[in-house]
């Protein structure tokens, strides 16, 4: 499951614009559109109990990649769908945005840039914009699935979820939640810490460590 959104994030001034892009600025006969976009991806495994009760194995977020390119603003102007497509899709392809969405994105980029070239001013010879494509990626896991089939995800046995509390460095981040561990987390024998609570939660599925896979004794 996915839900992916478009929104502006501001204005590019035009003294953050590269030499290159400057050059290509000046030699411009006509006004032109130069978008900056940046793709962001948070992904989150769900298991579900067999009443139906959702826990949150893990959440992930990915580096954000990002491209800029430019247009004849005519395009936006004149609503050229399909030259605008063909422009932009395989930019999103790129930055792997599922192509089931680029139709509707391409939209809502032409729509985004029309209704802001209407409130700036006619003396200026681009319009830059920095726009953001935000996903969420949802992986619902069914846990009765899962111990049926066997999937690899075998709970880690209850002795061995017993972890040591260590004291961590600085700014080190649970993997599994992704918020910062607060001078104290539970240690895997591998060394990677988390939470206690997140780590209990995810030994009760699986018997491997979130970040290295490292295996973990399991009943017999």
């Amino acid at each position: 499951m996915e839900r992916i959104h478009l929104s502006t994030l501001r204005l590019i001034p035009q003294s953050e614009l590269s030499e290159t892009d400057l050059l290509r600025l000046r030699r411009a006969s006509s006004f032109q559109v130069y978008i900056n976009l940046s793709y962001h991806v948070h992904r989150r495994w769900i298991c579900l109990s067999p009443d139906g009760t959702p826990t949150t194995l893990r959440r992930l977020r990915e580096q954000p990649a990002s491209v800029g390119f430019w247009f004849d603003f005519s395009l936006f102007k004149n609503k050229n769908k399909r030259a605008l497509f063909k422009a932009i899709s395989p930019t999103l392809d790129h930055l792997g945005v599922d192509s089931r969405c680029h139709v509707r994105l391409v939209l809502d980029i032409m729509e985004k840039v029309n209704q802001i070239s209407c409130r700036i001013s006619k003396k200026r010879k681009v319009l830059a914009l920095e726009f953001k494509i935000a996903s969420k990626k949802i992986t619902l896991l069914d846990e009765r699935r899962m111990m049926e089939g066997n999937n690899g995800m075998v709970p880690t046995a209850r002795k061995s979820r017993i972890l040591k509390c260590v004291k961590v460095g600085e700014n080190e981040n649970c993997s599994i939640c992704m918020d910062e561990i607060v001078e104290f987390g539970a240690s895997m024998p591998c060394g990677h810490h988390f939470h206690g609570t997140c780590i209990l939660k995810w030994l009760e599925n699986s018997h491997y460590c979130p970040v290295c896979r490292f295996e973990m004794p399991t009943e017999t």
